[in-house]
């Protein structure tokens, strides 16, 4: 009998042995190249890169991703999901960040919450359309969160899909998920494919629109500012781009001699450059604390909590392409999780150590020093008038009120070369900064509104 061929798995090695075979084989066919992390097709390619080692899930999406005339089409389109209302509830500042860079890329309205109690804050005064929710927080973990957001949609009648993050995606997740009372999950770094097949899932129709790449309209910060129309004459740009991409190519050297992956990182920011060195840094940047996080567990026995953390740190070294910490920070988990008490005091120093040399490295590439943030000669800044301070304030705690993460970062930066009372305004600011960094934002606005009211009584900071 002859049966109709849909999907091909092959390996690696196979398929770059006869790569032009595979990829002029009927298009009818679905190739799938079975690869390691650090694997990247070529350019233009139609096959599809399914990550070693692999689960169910994996296996799932493939099939899963839709008619071949629908990847055909997603392959010349871009899709996108405009003005869905998206609420993404996770402990990890690194996680908030590349979710909310995924889905203002999709066009949605993107709100992040640090924690279960904040996520129920927002649901009982804010609608969404899809809630991403974090499985495993620390005081309240995703489950206990969704039974109170539940009964919240059960008393307004309102009907919100709930999907659940999580870095262990192993075999029976889903099932143990949909018996939780999620409708999907999505496995930590977010990969497009997956995330495309959830939210095809979700959504109804038609919210989902198809566009071409250059209507995706992106807000992307970008990694410098492109050459002036007075300096674009063909020669100077050449040389221009000659120095950029040699200052490039040895930072993103040096970072690759740490262990840091580029290629594996960009495959979790949807190959933005800019974006994945936005990551780095703000991995350098949270190493010192969550490195003192993990001791104190350690230090304090407090072994729910010190799995939460190298989980966490699993998950965002995964991310950046630090594939050795990530491994070893998994295998730290599992030791917790399982009450290896003594394995842990035998690696607890060695964990940390390859995280402050990963960390060190990203902090020498970037110069990382929050002393740079600080305004060169703030008494040279602007004196203002405590109403003018108070009111800049008050915009500020209010955007911290609603989540609103830009321009709670806008306002701030606006104010760097303020002065109230001969002293920097950014300077005073300085704690709520950090709040801000960490996307602890209830911290942020409490620390504002006693700001507001030192400046009322005519304190000074």
């Amino acid at each position: 009998s002859v049966y109709r061929l849909t999907h091909l798995f092959v390996g690696r090695e196979e398929y770059e042995e006869n790569r032009s075979y595979f990829e002029t084989m009927d298009p009818n066919i679905r190739i799938i190249v079975v690869a390691e992390d650090d694997y990247v097709s070529p350019q233009g390619s139609r096959v599809m890169i399914m990550r070693k080692p692999f689960y169910s899930l994996s296996i799932v999406n493939s099939f899963s991703a839709g008619a071949v005339e629908e990847e055909t089409l997603l392959k010349e389109k871009a899709m996108i999901c405009p003005d869905i209302r998206v609420l993404v509830v996770d402990d990890e500042p690194m996680n908030l960040m590349v979710a909310e860079g995924v889905f203002k890329g999709y066009q949605m309205l993107v709100t992040t919450a640090d924690s279960g109690r904040k996520a129920i804050e927002l649901c009982e005064r804010k609608t969404f359309d899809l809630i991403f929710l974090d499985h495993m927080m620390p005081e309240m973990d995703g489950v206990e969160t969704l039974k109170r957001l539940r009964k919240i949609f059960s008393d307004t009648g309102r009907v919100v899909m709930v999907i659940a993050f999580t870095a262990n995606a192993v075999s029976g997740a889903r099932e143990m998920f949909l018996n939780e009372g999620f409708d999907e999950f999505v496995s930590k770094p977010i990969e497009t494919l997956e995330m495309e097949r959830i939210l095809r899932k979700v959504l109804p129709k038609n919210a989902i629109l198809y566009v071409d790449e250059k209507d995706k309209k992106i807000v992307e910060k970008p990694l410098r500012e492109k050459l002036s129309e007075e300096m674009s004459e063909q020669e100077r740009s050449e040389q221009e781009a000659s120095r950029e991409e040699r200052a490039e190519a040895d930072k993103f050297g040096r970072l690759e001699g740490a262990g840091i992956h580029m290629d594996i990182g960009l495959q979790y920011s949807g190959d933005d450059k800019d974006f994945y060195i936005e990551l780095l840094i703000k991995f350098g940047m949270d190493a010192k604390k969550k490195e003192a996080e993990i001791r104190n567990f350690f230090q304090q026995e407090d072994w729910h909590n010190y799995t939460i953390a190298v989980h966490a740190l699993k998950s965002t070294a995964k991310m950046v392409g630090a594939e050795t910490l990530s491994e070893f920070a998994k295998e730290m988990e599992m030791a917790a999780k399982n009450q290896e008490v003594e394995y842990i005091r035998v690696h607890q120093e060695e964990l940390l150590l390859k995280y402050h040399q990963v960390a060190a490295c990203i902090g020498d590439v970037f110069n990382l020093d929050r002393t740079d943030l600080e305004p060169e000669n703030p008494e040279e800044g602007t004196e203002i008038s405590k109403e003018q301070l108070l009111e800049q304030l008050k915009e500020l705690k209010e955007g911290l009120d609603t989540f609103e993460a830009d321009k709670a970062e806008e306002l701030i930066s606006q104010m760097r070369t303020v002065v109230y009372g001969g002293e920097s305004v950014y300077k005073l600011l300085e704690e709520v900064r950090q709040d801000v960094d960490d996307f602890e934002f209830t911290s942020a606005a409490e620390k504002t509104e006693v700001l507001m009211e030192k400046v009322k009584g005519g304190e000074e900071e």
